[in-house]
């Protein structure tokens, strides 16, 4: 292995220059003719930074294809490197369609999937974007996306799966809502048709309450911000504060969409039946959002593909 490295280094080196496209070319013969050869993290990892590159990443995408398929351990070492995941929705035209997509990414996924497991398949299907973006490739009868999809459901990601696509069912009437549809009727899915309907239902009020979520969000971070722009007062005395008698805030509501609410040392006390209501309310609800606050450096990481 030692005297495999010499060859391995320059290629990486051009890899990350001006030769990309050309060490590209010469990594994806290595890896379909002896893919042992650049299993190890160093050169997964700089393929999956030339999906990025126009020049080299029909080329990388082909190299992780072959990669992947030549061992489960190889497969995971590809879907578990870090920015793996990142780096192929990007390569699949992004979570929102808006880049071009890679010819071969597909079929690198499908190869991954497949052989790293349900744990990877589980991970790649519950990743921001990877769903939709492979409806988006099979409604243009891109290569190898449908068999992306069913590579996920394969291998154990049908739940995931099938919840991403339910909540493309909303709006009705665009095109990922009618290829969602047909997906979820057909195989492997092949789902009940009064079990998509009800998901089309879940879907039509997720939009609802997400419309609904978002403006009270933008309400609560105005009134906020209101508040602010507002004089430090006492909330029960109404006086401002001194160098003898400072003000501070509630710690229970700090954050809450009234702002800081102030009190004089010996005015809380007295204040706490009026304030209870509101206070209790506030941090109940930092309290819910604290988890989902909590949960996404995790979902970025795993998006990411670190372990």
């Amino acid at each position: 292995m030692a005297a495999q490295q010499p060859e391995i280094g320059p290629l990486l080196e051009g890899l990350a220059g001006d030769e990309a496209a050309s060490a590209a070319a010469k990594l994806r013969e290595m890896a379909e003719s002896s893919p042992e050869r650049i299993t190890g993290a160093p050169v997964v990892a700089a393929l999956l930074t030339a999906l990025a590159k126009p020049a080299a990443a029909a080329d990388a995408a082909a190299a992780l294809r072959a990669v992947a398929e030549s061992s489960p351990e190889a497969a995971l070492a590809v879907l578990a490197a870090p920015g793996a995941l990142s780096a192929i929705i990007s390569a699949l035209g992004g979570a929102d369609g808006a880049k071009p997509p890679v010819d071969g990414a597909p079929a690198a996924l499908a190869a991954a999937a497949r052989a790293a497991g349900r744990e990877q398949a589980r991970r790649v299907a519950d990743a921001a974007g990877a769903v939709p973006a492979l409806v988006r490739l099979i409604d243009r009868e891109a290569p190898g996306a449908q068999d992306a999809l069913n590579a996920l459901v394969e291998a154990g990601a049908a739940i995931e799966v099938a919840a991403a696509l339910g909540e493309l069912l909303e709006p009705a009437t665009a095109p990922a809502a009618r290829r969602a549809r047909a997906l979820l009727l057909s195989q492997p899915l092949a789902l009940p048709e009064v079990a998509v309907d009800a998901l089309a239902i879940c879907a039509a009020n997720t939009a609802k309450l997400r419309v609904r979520v978002a403006a009270l969000e933008a309400l609560l971070a105005a009134a906020a911000a209101e508040m602010a722009n507002r004089p430090e007062l006492c909330a029960a005395c109404k006086k401002p504060g001194s160098d003898q008698d400072k003000l501070r805030p509630c710690a229970g509501c700090a954050g809450g969409p009234a702002g800081r609410i102030l009190y004089h040392a010996g005015c809380q006390r007295g204040d706490w039946a009026r304030h209870r209501t509101y206070c209790r309310a506030a941090a109940a609800v930092a309290a819910a959002a604290a988890p989902a606050a909590a949960s996404a450096p995790a979902a970025a990481a795993a998006a990411g593909g670190s372990n």
